[in-house]
């Protein structure tokens, strides 16, 4: 007996973002993205604009799109390594919260961190809301991968890391106004607030480079 795999439906949320950061950054798709039916939407390499939205938004895919689409200049290990020594050097409190496990930080498991494609771009698109969102998430993952440096038979610094800066990729599945400065929200809106950490890990369960460890 056949049995239909799975399909998946685009948030429509996480699309827009990825439209708007399309506009600054090139983004395209990694593969093939192929529709549940089997019909090809967009070739390897076409762009994932504004053009391409409806499109995808139309049909299931077979995939996530996570998973089939690359932020070309997306913010990469070098990025991160200058927001965190930056981070360091303008607050105190982190630089003593890392302690001795700065040096160590910086110098080697920053400098090392693979990121792969798919998740350098959820990254990437999560860093685009605003300036301040990567630096949010690089000081998280600072702090995380600190405090597990201390404890013996703790996780690896690497697993600590990807999980801080992975921390709130959650957001962009969530519509934006949501999430605005003073938005006055009601118990419903609330619930998708409080949900992202669970939207992420699901996102983030299967995305090589992440995986259930992760999420």
């Amino acid at each position: 007996m056949h049995v239909m795999s799975e399909t998946v439906e685009v948030n429509h949320h996480y699309l827009d973002r990825v439209v708007a950061l399309s506009e600054d950054s090139g983004v395209e798709a990694s593969e093939d993205i192929m529709a549940g039916n089997g019909m090809k939407l967009l070739a390897k390499g076409a762009r994932i604009d504004a053009r391409a939205k409806q499109r995808l938004l139309e049909y299931k895919l077979s995939k996530p799109l996570e998973s089939m689409m690359r932020v070309v200049e997306g913010v990469g290990s070098r990025k991160i390594d200058r927001v965190a020594e930056a981070l360091l050097e303008r607050h105190p409190l982190l630089s003593r919260l890392c302690g001795a496990a700065t040096g160590k930080l910086l110098s080697t498991s920053l400098r090392d961190l693979i990121l792969t494609s798919q998740v350098d771009s959820l990254l990437s698109v999560y860093a685009a809301q605003s300036p301040a969102k990567l630096e949010h998430a690089v000081g998280i993952a600072l702090v995380s991968a600190a405090m597990a440096n201390q404890v013996s038979g703790g996780p690896p610094m690497d697993l600590m890391l990807s999980a801080g800066l992975l921390h709130d990729v959650g957001e962009v599945y969530i519509d934006p106004a949501i999430l605005a400065p003073g938005a006055k929200l009601t118990p419903q809106q609330w619930k998708h607030v409080a949900a992202h950490p669970i939207v992420g890990a699901r996102v983030l369960k299967d995305m090589p480079g992440a995986g259930i460890k992760v999420a």
